[in-house]
């Protein structure tokens, strides 16, 4: 039972976590709000969280784990996840135009 209500704890922690960063709230203010000494704490508290979720989840079986992440049938060859562009290439390539 205790172990049930520590699992509940450590969701909820994980979950508010995530949405304070989503919310774009910073990690010092989570660590104050949390009662942890600086940001690192925190960001340490939320990858264990992390790491602890992860570990509970049961791998994917063999023949789910490449249909499961493909781009669709319909996608062109190579536009799967892992694939993409860089995010920032484009905009690094037009600064460095701009520059010259």
């Amino acid at each position: 039972m205790i172990r049930s209500l520590r699992d509940k704890l450590d969701t909820g922690e994980l979950m508010l976590i995530a949405l304070a960063r989503s919310h774009g709230i910073a990690w010092t203010r989570i660590a104050d709000a949390l009662e942890m000494r600086n940001r690192q704490s925190a960001e340490r508290r939320h990858l264990q969280l992390n790491r602890a979720r992860m570990a509970a989840c049961p791998a994917p079986r063999a023949n789910e784990s490449r249909t499961s992440a493909s781009a669709g049938p319909g996608a062109p060859k190579g536009s799967g996840p892992g694939n993409t562009p860089r995010a920032g290439a484009p905009w690094r390539r037009q600064r460095a135009t701009q520059a010259q």
